[in-house]
């Protein structure tokens, strides 16, 4: 396949850089921004693994999420398209995010396309959920 079964953390720094050197032209020396939020977005698995398992452990965290067949019970909030949506008026307003705002939307489209191509888990993208349970 093209494409690895999970997302790593390696491997959304890479599409980060990329497109990091492609807005450079855009933002200048801020477009180190993107490559940083393409990456860092990933700290809320971390808040749900010291939430859920009552532990500060990083390594521990990285094994439990590369171990996750099925995502649907946590809810990372940077990931939420609502969220993302919020950002976006803030961004409206506080332009100097708007690199952050792109790495965020780069890290959570490899992840769907991660999803929709691997089958690996069954990730909640939107809080919405969380009315029907």
């Amino acid at each position: 396949m093209w494409y690895n079964k999970e997302m790593l953390p390696s491997q959304h720094a890479v599409v980060g850089i990329i497109a990091a050197v492609l807005f450079y032209p855009i933002f200048g020396i801020n477009a180190w921004m993107i490559a940083a939020a393409a990456v860092l977005i990933d700290v809320d698995h971390y808040f749900i693994y010291i939430y859920r398992k009552k532990s500060l452990n990083i390594k521990d965290a990285y094994w439990f999420f590369r171990n996750v067949k099925d995502g649907s019970f946590y809810y990372p909030i940077f990931h939420m398209v609502e969220i993302i949506v919020l950002e976006a008026v803030f961004v409206y307003y506080y332009p100097i995010f708007l690199p952050i705002l792109i790495g965020q939307i780069i890290h959570v489209a490899q992840d769907w396309v991660e999803e929709n191509f691997s089958r690996r888990t069954t990730r909640n993208f939107s809080c919405t959920k969380l009315l029907y349970q």
